[in-house]
């Protein structure tokens, strides 16, 4: 099964987020903060299959998360989840409008398929 990381600076959301992933059977590296992410990818070299993460604040000392992500997006596929709807996630700019997104909260069966459809997408467009 592919290996998830779950980047979300709020613990509840990002333990209940992984906790599901799990129950599906996916590997599942939880992190709090961009800095974390990369982290674990350059450090540990762990072969991440998506990178699941919702729009984040600066970190503490003002690093801001996109920082460390953006290292990863150029390997790593993204599929972002936020409490907005799509169509105003999309007007503000935060994504594109075929990016792949879930809005949480969430159940079980819509992260499963929206996690299918980001992997499938990701496949077949790989990342160089």
């Amino acid at each position: 099964m592919p290996t998830i990381l779950v980047l979300d600076d709020v613990e509840s959301r990002r333990e209940a987020v992984s906790r599901m992933l799990r129950n599906e059977g996916y590997g599942v590296v939880p992190a709090r903060s961009g800095i974390e992410a990369q982290w674990f990818f350059e450090r540990d070299h762990w072969p991440a299959d998506l990178l699941l993460t919702g729009f984040a604040p600066r970190e503490e000392d003002r690093y801001h998360p996109g920082i460390a992500v953006g290292a990863l997006l150029a390997r790593v596929p993204i599929l972002f989840m936020a409490e907005l709807d799509r169509g105003e996630s999309v007007r503000r700019g935060l994504i594109q409008p075929t990016a792949p997104y879930l809005r949480h909260p969430f159940p079980p069966s819509v992260l499963r398929r929206t996690i299918q459809e980001a992997l499938a997408l990701a496949a077949a467009r790989p990342i160089n």
